[in-house]
């Protein structure tokens, strides 16, 4: 899950066509870690009291909201470190393709293949069932 927050991020980043992004090694550094260990946290909660939150809503709010701070936090990291510089404005065919490798890369990180709802991974099945 963290990876694809960060990729989606990064992502983003390439598609702007008449800019091009500058990035400082700390920065990207410390929002993959804050979305790694953010995620992997809220997650494992979620996972390891799951049967004290049957009739506690207010416990997965606050896991929600921990979960959107890791995305917001690793959002702003990066973007603290993040600088812009102009290019001149580029030809309509180099900017298309580019469109279509951010829109190939992006759907391959959202449904990586031998992941689909007909026949979920065999880890899927036991946290299901509780």
């Amino acid at each position: 899950m963290a990876f694809s927050i960060c990729g989606m991020h990064y992502l983003g980043d390439k598609a702007i066509d008449n800019f091009e992004p500058v990035y400082s090694t700390i920065n990207v550094v410390a929002s993959v870690v804050i979305a790694i260990v953010a995620t992997n946290v809220a997650l494992m909660l979620f996972f390891v009291v799951r049967k004290n939150f049957t009739n506690s809503w207010w416990k997965r709010v606050l896991l929600a909201f921990l979960l959107a701070l890791a995305v917001s936090g690793m959002h702003w990291t990066a973007s603290l470190g993040t600088t812009f510089v102009f290019n001149r404005e580029r030809p309509n065919n180099a900017s298309q393709s580019s469109r279509q490798w951010v829109v190939i890369i992006v759907v391959a990180l959202v449904r990586p293949p031998g992941l689909s709802e007909a026949h979920p991974p065999p880890i899927a099945d036991s946290l299901c069932r509780g």
